[in-house]
């Protein structure tokens, strides 16, 4: 079985990371796309944008509210530093933080050196009513960790292997009921699997993929220190000692004469038990979720437009924690990118899904609705 496969198994049975928050080079794509061709060797990228959530029914009590917000990042590549070409990956942005190394030994292997940290994300625990997701428990969060493997690459394949450990702590918000128990602060670590393909190929001057495709497959096995029960008067649980948990990614583009057909799939599983994970705001709530999206990009020379749909699909515990609820979500939106000139970009996005609970993209409060907008400006120094 190709590793093609191998991730169309994994992902499958899982999920979405944000579209709009899983854009190139950011925090959630560093983290796990490790081979995505970049448009240079080296070059320095900021990016701000204004975002934009608005429910169709507004509940402020629980979140459900218009809010504008704001993002910001700013990366730094370069994969040719010193004499053995050493990579590095320096990321800051509102979604998170990210310094990454690889260095190179013999052709096909290398170390990875990876420290990280998200300041902002929230929680929110809850289960669905119908269609309706009914809030339990929100809360806020930092964590911060560190990770070391060992890869081999061989014709687009990658293999990679290595131990991990992140600290979490957590805090109430304004947004915590007062009978809500928040989990205690823990340390992780454990030990993960990592498989990526990619045959991606970039049009140079606009920077978008153009042919082939990425895919990633991560597995943990993590153990911990949490310690007590947490949640709500009638589901108060541990986390267990220890669990495993998976997500992937998969994009694929197909070139026709004016643009590219192009389809996205990510994914994650977790035990029943990891009600931390399950439960992060910055990803679709639920133990496993799914999520297709395929669209058609038009590009128009240095301005491109894609129109798409997507599937969510979720598997939620419910509110008494012993049993759970599936669910299919539809929604679609459209996204584009107009490249002023060599090194100044303008991109935007508009999406939507007739699921409210959808994950956070304000970096200053736990905001969920159906409509989410972007725009923003891209700037790119250097590159050879």
């Amino acid at each position: 079985m190709t590793l093609l496969r191998c991730a169309l198994v994994a992902v499958g049975i899982a999920g979405v990371l944000p579209a709009q928050w899983y854009r190139a080079s950011g925090y959630r794509d560093l983290e796990l796309a490790r081979d995505r061709p970049q448009p240079a060797s080296s070059f320095l990228r900021l990016r701000g944008a204004a975002t934009y959530t608005l429910p169709q029914d507004a509940d402020e009590s629980v979140g459900r509210t218009d809010e504008f917000s704001g993002y910001g990042s700013v990366l730094y590549h370069d994969d040719a530093v010193g004499d053995r070409k050493s990579t590095i990956d320096a990321y800051a942005g509102t979604d998170g933080a990210l310094l990454g190394v690889r260095e190179h030994f013999d052709p096909g292997s290398s170390a990875i050196l990876e420290v990280s940290a998200r300041y902002f994300p929230y929680y929110r625990e809850g289960f669905y009513d119908g269609d309706d997701f009914v809030a339990t428990g929100r809360y806020e969060g930092f964590d911060w960790g560190a990770y070391l493997g060992l890869a081999t690459q061989s014709e687009g394949y990658t293999f990679e292997l290595g131990p991990f450990y992140r600290h979490y702590s957590f805090s109430r918000g304004d947004d915590t009921a007062p009978q809500y128990v928040i989990p205690d602060d823990y340390d992780a670590f454990g030990g993960r699997l990592h498989l990526e393909q990619s045959t991606l190929q970039l049009d140079r001057t606009y920077r978008r993929p153009v042919d082939g495709f990425l895919t990633a497959v991560r597995v943990e096995f993590e153990w911990n220190t949490s310690q007590g029960r947490f949640g709500t008067d009638i589901w108060k649980s541990e986390l267990p000692d220890a669990f495993w948990r998976g997500f992937g990614h998969l994009e694929w583009y197909f070139p026709t004469g004016d643009g590219a057909v192009e389809f996205q799939l990510d994914g994650g599983v977790a035990a029943a038990e990891d009600r931390i994970w399950a439960f992060d705001a910055q990803k679709p709530t639920g133990h496993w979720f799914g999520d297709a999206r395929l669209g058609y990009r038009f590009d128009l020379g240095g301005f491109s437009f894609a129109p798409y749909g997507n599937l969510l699909f979720t598997h939620t515990i419910d509110e008494v924690g012993s049993d759970s609820t599936d669910d299919f979500w539809f929604g679609g939106g459209v996204k584009m990118d107009w490249m002023l000139d060599e090194s100044l970009s303008l991109w935007g996005e508009y999406s939507y899904l007739n699921n409210a609970n959808r994950p956070s993209i304000s970096f200053q409060n736990d905001v969920w609705g159906e409509h989410q907008f972007f725009l923003g400006l891209e700037l790119t120094f250097g590159g050879s």
